[in-house]
């Protein structure tokens, strides 16, 4: 091989090499951070210190950071650009600050949750690029972690414990001043956990002075779970308020037998690991007091009730309902039942997807909610309505809740529950049914205080047979009628025929044909004083059981809801235009004057043959009838005749 082929031959090889450089160097980065911390620019990540909040954005293999130091718009930038990524989420990345771009350090992501992040960090070290920085003895777990915002309005995980127990109360001064006020509460400060899954965490403090100044907690303060761990033996939690994008990270130490016998509150956006320093922290320290099952309804919350009878002239008697009179035995409650007509398996159709209900003779499962026992304090039970009771074996207290119903079809029925109740409540059904537990503030946050009644949802009852009704739409609408949808569809709908009164057909078309034609089936249909049109469907020739609701808002427009959500204050909601009530709106049908195209298609002049002419054995039917009618008219002229001339 002469000097000249060599050359060609390297010459191709270094082209070669330099063209798989190019293709993984590149194109393709060799470092790139888990897509689940990966972010959008109206999405990113936050940490929440005391004196500053930090913005992350995380894109392919890079980390934007803005610190902005809280009260103030100063503000310093950082990049952590990724350059080897290790195992177990761990990451050698260049720290690059204004001018200094050979700083190097690890990091380490632990996901607790998919709105929440923790990071183990080693120190920043000028120009060493080794991997021994990952290494776990030069790792250091940062407390405070990062939140995703949008991530946790919609997250729910089950919390560190499940159960009730009761507290005695200290929070730190400033100098470790132990707040005595509410170790002496009557009743004590009360903590309950996922009593039902997914519920998530309630405190209740009692009284003002239970409160901390700057914790942002409410008397009664419920809470969402958004992510638990362990760490060195103890459960951390993160708790986002309700209906609210502030936090607190929770410290739960157990006992050997698995009880909870101490809770940290810390005030800052921090989980504190190790000891816990009292003149730096802000926080609540909760050590258990007791884990108490109310088995009598008829008892008092507190203790030192009968020895302290002072109580009942104060406000503090609603604790003690059996020392100051407000029940007076263990028979004043009886065990009902429920009426047969709504006994079995009923679907709730939902946004979200389908919910079993259960209902036998005296007890009753509801989801979310769990499982209920039909009660009552009176000699027979109210009429259309049962008080409900939910029992525990977990420290949580007992629960009640008024069921409210009526069945406007054999397949349909229509039901609410009221604001839960919790023991001690005065035992009386018309007190626990009254019409007030049925309201709830539409926001609390607004100033102007707008309260809505719970709407009735609809149900459907679970079955191998479909139980059809007669649909009545409204008169105005026309048998036949063209349609244009929200979402760009448009067709015929059909209704009302002679053959087919218990279903509607829709038929959509393309270019003057039709496309796809769907029937529904008919299982309820409700017209109430004051109310909308509304009809209960399920598309025919399918195995789900997914219910709709169409309701008639107007002569020419229909909406579509999911069944559950088939009620008055649900349509007049979406008509103005609520924000949360429209998120329920699944579709809208415009309807006019039928077109050429929908009454010449053949499926539509199939389902209104039996309206357009009367073939056999219709025919024959109304032949009959018309013969049966003249000769009954001639009969009764016969008997007049023999009665005035006889």
């Amino acid at each position: 091989m002469d000097s000249q082929s060599r050359i060609i031959i390297l010459w191709m090889l270094f082209t070669l090499v330099r063209l798989v450089y190019m293709e993984t160097s590149e194109d393709k980065p060799l470092c790139l951070f888990p897509d689940y911390l990966q972010t959008t620019e109206s999405k990113p990540w936050v940490l929440n210190h005391t004196m500053t909040i930090v913005t992350y954005y995380v894109v392919g293999d890079e980390i934007t950071a803005y610190d902005c130091r809280k009260g103030t718009k100063e503000c310093s930038k950082y990049r952590r650009q990724c350059r080897t990524k290790f195992q177990d989420d761990r990451f050698l990345v260049q720290h690059i600050e204004s001018d200094f771009t050979d700083k190097f350090l690890c990091l380490r992501f632990m996901r607790r949750s998919k709105s929440v992040i923790q990071v183990s960090t080693s120190h920043i070290k000028t120009g060493i690029t080794n991997r021994y920085l990952c290494r776990d003895q030069w790792l250091s777990l940062d407390p405070w972690p990062w939140i995703s915002n949008e991530h946790s309005i919609y997250e729910s995980v089950t919390c560190p414990f499940a159960g009730g127990y009761n507290f005695k109360l200290f929070f730190n001064g400033g100098l470790m001043r132990r707040n005595q006020k509410c170790t002496d509460a009557i009743p004590p400060v009360r903590i309950e956990s996922d009593c039902t899954a997914g519920e998530g965490v309630t405190f209740r403090f009692r009284n003002k002075n239970c409160l901390h100044s700057e914790g942002n907690l409410d008397l009664v303060q419920e809470t969402k779970c958004i992510a638990t761990w362990e760490h060195d033996g103890d459960i951390y939690a993160i708790l986002r308020k309700n209906n609210d994008r502030y936090y607190w990270c929770i410290r739960v130490v157990t006992s050997e037998n698995g009880d909870v016998s101490r809770i940290y509150v810390f005030l800052d956006m921090v989980c504190k690991h190790g000891r816990i320093n009292g003149i730096n922290d802000r926080y609540l320290r909760l050590d258990s007091l007791e884990k108490r099952n109310v088995t009598n309804v008829c008892a008092d919350e507190f203790r030192g009730c009968e020895v302290m009878g002072e109580f009942c002239a104060t406000e503090v008697k609603d604790v003690c309902p059996r020392t100051c009179g407000q029940c007076n035995s263990n028979d004043t409650m009886k065990y009902c039942s429920f009426p047969p007509s709504i006994h079995g398996n009923w679907v709730k159709s939902t946004l979200g997807g389908n919910q079993d209900i259960e209902i036998g003779n005296s007890s009753m499962v509801l989801p979310q909610l769990g499982e209920f026992r039909c009660v009552t304090f009176n000699s027979t039970a109210l009429p259309l309505r049962r008080v409900l009771l939910q029992e525990f074996a977990n420290g949580c207290y007992p629960r009640f809740t008024c069921f409210h119903y009526d069945t406007p079809s054999p397949a349909v029925m229509r039901f609410r529950t009221s604001s839960i109740l919790q023991w001690p409540v005065y035992l009386s059904d018309a007190r626990i049914c009254d019409n007030e537990n049925f309201k709830h503030l539409a926001d609390p946050r607004l100033p102007m205080k707008v309260v809505h009644p719970f709407p009735l949802q609809s149900v459907v009852r679970e079955s191998k047979l479909v139980n059809r009704v007669l649909c009545n739409l409204p008169l105005s609408m026309q048998k036949v009628s063209s349609f244009t949808d929200d979402l760009g569809g448009s067709g015929c709908i059909v209704h009302g025929t002679d053959s087919a009164p218990r279903r509607i057909f829709l038929s959509y078309f393309n270019g003057g044909d039709v496309v796809d034609t769907v029937t529904y089936n008919c299982v309820g249909s409700l017209t109430y004083i004051s109310s909308h049109k509304s009809i209960i469907i399920s598309a025919a020739n399918t195995t789900k059981q997914d219910y709709l609701c169409w309701i008639v808002v107007s002569k020419n427009e229909i909406i579509q809801v999911p069944a559950a959500s088939c009620n008055t204050l649900t349509a007049n909601l979406i008509v103005q235009g609520d924000r949360e009530y429209s998120e329920l709106l699944m579709k809208k049908f415009f309807l006019y004057n039928a077109t050429s195209d929908c009454i010449s298609d053949v499926r539509t002049r199939a389902y209104l043959a039996q309206d357009w002419t009367v073939p056999p054995p219709f025919q024959q039917i109304l032949s009959n009838s018309s013969c049966l009618l003249y000769h009954s008219f001639y009969f009764v002229i016969l008997i007049i005749n023999l009665l005035f001339y006889s």
